[in-house]
């Protein structure tokens, strides 16, 4: 079983150093290296190199081995840090397979090849498997939970990469364990029935709404199609099918004391794509604190820690997995958009596992900011943080909020200055009032609102005075 396969640079992250470490008489084309004379390669790379510490950790597994194609002249190493476990002589002229085997002896290993030619030299079909034939196996069949809001395009491109994967190739053992429910909020997109691929036509209940309907849609189809982790992830992200694959493989080996956690994606930055947004999320009463905040993963300084989730409390949705056990108990709160997958992993609590190679590109919110956003954000805070017993003082969460309001005030952006006022003065309406809201309504009145400076000034003065008395009663 092959848990990691050695990734080329493709159409969605194209930086070399992301794979491989290379000098000139390199060339990698179609999945192959192919190398002259003295050329040098290394796959001490965030996506390439093998962390037998975490793996192990999570699946118990202690021995490995290192099979690939390989013909020419020249030699392939097995190193960790500057030591070297293992070196293979190549010296054949037509492709033939090679082994490495390795045993992970010490709590801080990762593994990489080292290939020099003395010749001409090729190599392909890189991959590490386990190496203890006793190890048992989880059934995994994973649910992908997509919702979609006009983005058609976005969508159908990533419905491609899942069509082109293993998991729908017949002849294939991963054949038919992956699943895919979109939740199509705007209720246009028109596709033929397909196996392992629903569409279900939605209101704009937003993001969380969406996501539940995905849930409520997933479990009607249990225990009949065996779904054992639903992945959330966003309707416009990029991604590769090796992030899939290392997932499933990582859940299928998974020691037991680890099968009911959550695994995370990480983001990384569409406008740079060799930078990592974030592994996991900390909290942090919204002031929300990011592992690897836009680190450069081709800077091998980063690399020694990479998959450290020390502190980390959840995973954003962009790509989020979860085990059926938690999924079939618990619906996302109505939040609309934002903070529901804060929500939702704070309350499955435990610390999400991170792995090199599962990951997703995704736009950095830094561009999507706007007043309405600026309503869910207000609102949907102060909800999580007082569920979750993390309010500040009464007098600094007050002033905070003050802070907040000030700054589009002295912009002289008042639609953004009532639109923070608006999110407090909903959220003092309680989560009854959440539960049983007309999101979608709600949702339009908040998009057809105007600037009005005289408003506002009466609003924050009525919502300051309300803050101060409720925050007094519930404290």
């Amino acid at each position: 079983m092959v848990v990691q396969s050695v990734v080329f640079p493709n159409n969605v992250c194209a930086d070399t150093e992301l794979y491989f470490r290379t000098n000139s008489n390199v060339n990698l084309e179609n999945e192959h290296i192919y190398m002259l004379p003295n050329g040098k390669l290394t796959t001490d790379t965030y996506m390439n190199l093998f962390d037998a510490t975490v793996w192990q950790e999570y699946t118990g597994i202690k021995k490995w081995k290192i099979i690939f194609q390989a013909s020419g002249f020249g030699r392939v190493k097995l190193k960790t840090g500057n030591t070297t476990v293992a070196e293979l002589e190549i010296d054949c002229a037509k492709m033939s397979e090679k082994q490495i085997a390795f045993t992970c002896d010490s709590n801080d290993s990762w593994f990489y090849l080292d290939v020099e030619s003395l010749d001409r030299m090729e190599l392909s079909d890189i991959g590490i498997l386990t190496n203890e034939a006793d190890k048992e196996i989880e059934e995994v069949c994973l649910a992908l939970n997509i919702c979609t809001y006009h983005r058609q395009e976005a969508l159908y491109h990533s419905l491609d990469v899942i069509r082109s994967s293993r998991f729908f190739q017949t002849d294939d053992s991963l054949y038919g364990k992956l699943q895919v429910y979109v939740v199509d909020n705007a209720s246009e997109i028109s596709m033929p029935e397909e196996e392992f691929i629903s569409v279900y036509h939605n209101p704009n209940t937003g993001g969380s709404g969406g996501f539940t309907r995905g849930l409520v849609e997933i479990r009607k189809t249990l225990p009949k199609n065996g779904i054992t982790h639903v992945v959330f992830m966003d309707d416009d992200v990029e991604f590769i099918p090796e992030t899939l694959y290392r997932l499933y493989m990582l859940l299928s080996l998974m020691k037991e004391e680890y099968r009911d956690e959550v695994v995370a994606g990480r983001m990384f930055r569409m406008d740079d794509r060799k930078v990592q947004y974030t592994a996991a999320e900390i909290w942090n009463r919204g002031d929300i604190k990011h592992l690897g905040l836009n680190a450069d993963m081709t800077q091998l300084s980063v690399l020694s820690n990479v998959n450290d989730n020390t502190n980390a409390e959840y995973g954003g949705w962009w790509f989020c997995c979860f085990p059926i056990g938690f999924v079939k108990e618990n619906d996302p709160l109505p939040f609309f958009l934002h903070c529901d997958d804060v929500e939702y992993g704070l309350r499955h609590g435990g610390t999400p596992i991170i792995l090199n190679g599962i990951q997703v590109w995704h736009e950095t919110y830094e561009y999507r900011q706007s007043p309405v956003i600026a309503y869910y954000d207000t609102r949907n805070t102060l909800f999580v943080n007082e569920m979750y017993e993390m309010p500040a003082k009464n007098k600094e969460l007050i002033e905070n909020w003050k802070k907040k309001i000030t700054i589009p005030h002295e912009q002289k952006d008042y639609l953004m200055e009532y639109m923070i006022i608006r999110g407090a003065w909903d959220f003092l309406k309680g989560i009854t009032w959440l539960k049983t809201c007309k999101s979608e309504s709600l949702h339009k009145t908040l998009a057809k609102k105007k600037e009005n400076r005289i408003l506002n000034a009466v609003f924050w003065r009525l919502t300051f005075l309300k803050l101060k008395y409720n925050l007094k009663i519930r404290s």
